[in-house]
């Protein structure tokens, strides 16, 4: 049974870095994040895990993506 509409799969809906949230049985849950958000962790622009209190638990860690560095100048 999935818990799509559970409080905690509602908190972690709301967040505003979380695009949509998603549970593929066998493969976990799934939260995208919004573009210009990434999981600090992992690099990512997802984060995946077994469940939803662990998703909860990551979205501690998710952060605004930093623009890259250009150094400047010719070669």
């Amino acid at each position: 049974m999935t818990r799509m509409n559970s409080k905690l799969a509602q908190k972690i809906r709301a967040h505003p870095a979380v695009e949509s949230l998603e549970h593929e049985d066998e493969n976990g849950w799934w939260a995208y994040l919004r573009a210009g958000w990434i999981d600090g962790e992992s690099l990512c622009h997802v984060i995946r895990e077994d469940t939803l209190t662990e998703v909860s638990s990551k979205l501690r860690f998710v952060c605004r993506e930093q623009a890259p560095v250009t150094v400047g100048g010719a070669a």
